[in-house]
């Protein structure tokens, strides 16, 4: 009894597959199919276990369960695997056991519409040699495979009255392509095909380079510096490497240096390749050296520009007391009455010449007058010195 209870707990502990199972075989299918064909995969033998199809793909692991047809074990994939792209692998499997696997391939739909995603950047690029955008292509199939190594794909775009096409390889899932910037400012519209598919009109703009060296003039209404009309320096039209008139909005910077080495700046914007500035006259004798600059880019040429004296003479008449001394007659180039806001300059010093103050003022109805008060400068013998645009007096003054 001993050694028949032994042998029979031997026998339920074997994990062998059973026989009948490995009787069955799998029914030739193809090893290569297209995303979205109705795919079948048939074994046949014995009917009497339950048998499970382990399917492992991109989306992960789906176990199928067949259906029995006569003699035959049919497995239906669902459509969300045979539209995924790649490698399929499959496992038949009766419990822990695998009793058959093997892999298929499924290859991008190219029957169907060919959806084509593009991408072109920078969108505005300057003209000159070194500059360009790219075109990146990267079609898929109508489930959003993407397309086969190698497939051809068409890069074209337009500029003016040229059109050009560049014939491409996927690879690794897409296809690319420089679009070097014209020697002409302009716009370069692009788009791509494959398989008889379009994509969408993608646009690159060609701006104008860097500024070349330009020249300037100026205008102005007459050449007397009497501190009151505006001189307005202007540029030539101002252009790229290309010829291509640069574009608005460049801001130009104008720099005048006058005779005692001071400097004055005013900039502009370029309108269709011009900028202006503009400056207000100097108040006496001047020379003016002007130049313009595009920071880092260009220069203008120097440009001299000389004023002539408005103002000839003046008076200077002090009160009997001394304390109010005021200039006046001051007559502008054509012997009007200067306008008014004329700077003048009185400066004051003691008997042995030691500096005493400086009063400025500004001139009304052509004239002004300075206060000297007893609170701040005693009575006695003073000299001035009186500066109106340029022309300096001095006198001698008793103050009471």
């Amino acid at each position: 009894m001993a050694i028949l209870f032994l042998i029979v707990g031997c026998k339920h502990s074997t994990h062998d597959t059973p026989p009948a199972l490995t009787k069955i075989s799998i029914i030739p299918y193809n090893k290569v199919i297209t995303a979205g064909e109705p795919f079948q995969l048939r074994f046949k033998g014995s009917l009497d276990y339950q048998l499970k199809l382990v399917v492992r793909n991109s989306m992960g692991v789906t176990v199928l369960t067949p259906k029995i047809d006569n003699d035959q074990f049919l497995f239906d994939f669902p459509k969300y695997l045979i539209r995924r792209s790649g490698i399929c692998h499959w496992s038949l499997v009766h419990n822990t056991n695998i009793l058959n696997e093997g892999a298929f391939d499924i290859t991008p739909n190219t029957e169907l519409n060919t959806h084509i995603e593009s991408y072109l950047g920078p969108r505005s690029i300057t003209a000159v040699a070194t500059d360009f955008s790219m075109h990146v292509i990267s079609p898929t199939d109508a489930y959003d495979n993407p397309l086969s190594q190698g497939t051809e794909v068409k890069s074209t775009y337009q500029f003016q009255n040229k059109i050009n096409t560049t014939t491409l390889d996927i690879n690794n899932l897409l296809a690319w392509t420089s679009i070097y910037a014209p020697n002409q400012a302009g716009r370069i519209l692009v788009t791509s095909s494959c398989n008889a598919s379009s994509a969408k009109e993608l646009t690159s703009i060609v701006y104008p380079g860097n500024g070349t060296n330009f020249i300037i003039d100026f205008q102005r209404n007459h050449n007397f510096a009497d501190g009151n009309q505006i001189i307005t320096f202007f540029t030539s039209k101002i252009k790229d490497a290309y010829s291509n008139v640069i574009s608005d909005g460049t801001l130009v910077d104008f720099l005048a240096t006058n005779s005692k080495g001071l400097q004055l700046s005013a900039n502009g914007t370029t309108l269709n390749g011009v900028a202006k500035a503009r400056f207000l006259h100097p108040y006496e004798e001047d020379t003016w050296s002007v130049k313009a600059y595009i920071t880092g880019a260009a220069k203008s040429n120097p440009l001299n520009v000389s004023f002539v004296a408005a103002i000839k003479d003046y008076e200077i008449t002090p009160s009997r007391t001394g304390r109010t001394i005021t200039v006046e007659n001051i007559l502008s180039f054509m012997d009007q009455i200067v306008p008014d806001g004329l700077p003048v300059t009185l400066q004051l010093y003691d008997e042995q010449g030691v500096y005493i103050a400086t009063i400025k003022e500004t001139s009304r109805l052509g004239k002004i007058g300075f206060t000297l008060s007893q609170e701040y400068y005693k009575s006695g013998n003073y000299k001035i010195i009186t500066n109106v645009a340029g022309i300096v007096k001095e006198k001698m003054i008793t103050l009471q």
